[in-house]
Formats: C-alpha cells, sequence, structure tokens
C-alpha cells in the first residue's frame, strides 16, 4: 500500500529532472535530505507516517502525485506560504498565474485534514467550473492509495466507511472533511451564509463582490466557540476589484495579525515555478517590450 522505496526512488528522479534553478535545486535536495532522514530513522511505519504527518514539505512528497503523476516538491514560495498560513488565522495572497496556487492549497487542505481530526474545510470560489482546489484534492487521493485506505477507508463495511465524491469528502478515520461551493450571484451566494467550518479558503477572491465577502465569508469567522482559520487567494486585478486592493493594502500593515504574500515572475522565474518562455509569450502576446 505503502512502498517507500519506490517513493524514494520517485523523489529522487524528480529532484533530478524538475528542479529548473538553482534555487529550486537546493530546496527540493534540502526537502529530500530530510525526507530521507525521517526514513532511514524512524523505527516503525506508524513512527513514519506520524512524521510526514508533522512537515508539509515532507507530507506532499510522500502522498501527493501531480498531474505527471511525480512526487510534489512545494516550490520555496508554497513551503513559506505553508508556514504563513499556521501562523495567521485570516490570510490573503495575491499571486501570479500559473505558479501552482492551486496545487498549494488542494495539497495544504488535504494535509490539513490528515493531520487535524475533525477538520472541516470549505473550499469557495465564484463559480463551479472554477473549483480547481477541490478537483485537486479528489485526484491526490485518488493517485494515492494509502491515503485512500488510510482514511476514507472505502471497502470498510458501510456504515464506517468514509465518502468519496467530487464535492464532497469525508475521511472514516477521523471525520475530517472537505465540501466545495460556489458562490455564483446565480446560485445565490446569501444561501451560503452560515456555512461551518474550522478551515474557509476562497480561490479568485478577486472576482468576489464586497457584498459577498462581507455577507458571506466574514460571517463564517464570527463564532468564538472554535479556531478558524481564512485563507483568500487570487491574482492582481485590481481594476476588477478595487475594494480588494484597499483590503490588501490594509492587511500589510498589520504583519502580526494577517498573513500576507505576494511573488513577483521574476522570483517565480528564479524559483523554478514558471517558465521564462511562458512570460516571455505573455508579454508579446500582451504587446509589452
Amino acid at each position: 500500500m505503502f512502498n517507500l522505496s519506490q517513493v524514494i526512488v520517485d523523489a529522487k528522479k524528480a529532484l533530478e529532472e524538475e528542479s529548473a534553478t538553482d534555487v529550486r535545486f537546493k530546496h527540493n535536495c534540502d526537502i529530500f535530505e530530510r525526507f530521507v532522514d525521517v526514513a532511514e530513522s524512524s523505527e516503525s511505519d506508524i513512527e513514519l507516517h506520524q512524521r510526514f504527518l508533522e512537515d508539509f514539505d515532507l507530507f506532499c512528497v510522500a502522498y501527493v502525485r501531480l498531474d505527471n503523476r511525480k512526487p510534489m516538491f512545494p516550490a520555496p514560495w508554497q513551503s513559506g506560504a505553508a508556514r504563513t498560513f499556521e501562523e495567521h488565522s485570516v490570510n490573503l495572497f495575491i499571486e501570479p498565474r500559473k505558479i501552482g496556487k492551486s496545487a498549494l492549497l488542494s495539497a495544504y487542505v488535504l494535509w490539513k485534514m490528515c493531520k487535524d481530526e475533525s477538520t472541516r474545510a470549505v473550499i469557495f470560489a465564484p463559480t463551479q467550473a472554477q473549483l480547481f482546489i477541490m478537483e485537486d484534492i479528489w485526484k491526490a487521493l485518488k493517485r494515492c492509495d494509502y491515503l485512500m485506505h488510510e482514511y476514507v477507508q472505502p471497502n470498510a463495511p458501510l456504515q464506517k466507511r468514509g465518502t468519496y465524491g467530487k464535492e464532497y469528502i469525508r475521511f472514516a478515520k477521523n471525520e475530517s472533511e472537505v465540501v466545495a461551493s460556489n458562490l455564483a450571484q446565480s446560485q445565490k451566494a446569501d444561501s451560503k451564509r452560515g456555512n461551518k467550518g474550522s478551515l474557509f479558503v476562497v480561490d479568485e477572491i478577486e472576482l468576489v463582490t464586497k457584498e459577498v465577502r462581507t455577507t458571506v465569508i466574514d460571517d463564517m469567522m464570527a463564532d468564538a466557540y472554535s479556531d478558524k482559520k481564512m485563507i483568500m487567494v487570487g491574482t492582481p486585478k485590481s481594476v476588477a476589484n478595487p475594494e480588494l486592493e484597499l483590503e490588501w493594502e490594509g492587511y500589510k500593515k498589520s504583519p502580526e495579525e494577517y498573513g500576507t504574500h505576494h511573488i513577483n515572475i521574476w522570483d517565480a522565474i528564479e524559483q523554478g515555478a514558471i517558465t521564462r518562455s511562458y512570460i516571455k509569450n505573455r508579454f508579446k502576446r500582451l504587446n509589452i517590450p
């Protein structure tokens, strides 16, 4: 079910083939060395998996397979983002497209569900077609026999097995769950008000109106009976949502209270998150010299 030797072989191959820049290679090497150290020093399978659960980067390498079926080595910015999420209850990330936002968020939600029992994650997007994070979680479980059988337990007796669907997943092992929900105005977003959860993720936040953010999203963080975490992620479209730009500037002024992050495209290229050719083609289509 979990072939550690094969995972190490696959991880080493990914390290050698997917580390596109010096910065990325150094970062991936550090993760791989930590992974091997845990593998060699753990005295039992239980200890091994427990230690993988304690480290977001190691969790990704051990259990998350990307669309190319290779282990996920988080980019430096993704590793830093996971640390920021852990340190803050409210997070706003404004990032360029195609740098791995959905991969980060799906891996982080899955990690929290496995690590923290009874996690209830709610993933929001402006429309049903934009619920990429939920789709990535569904794929990650499908590609990892260990997580599927250990947490969902689809072969358990009917009353004890979990639920595995494209809009709702529940773990039998620890009662964690994730549900996908769209905020489309045509779907009457106000009906989402009161959605209960402990981890809320809002993708494409720049496309969500201020009214929906204040009457739906903000209300979900209001009660004081449980710890809650909000992660809002979008792209720099301040023209589409000028109120969000003001909110972004306000969050940056309170780093102790709010988690914020933005990586420019040049740093993203240096970290191997996007390719220089992609940016060059984008600039050409937009007539940017």
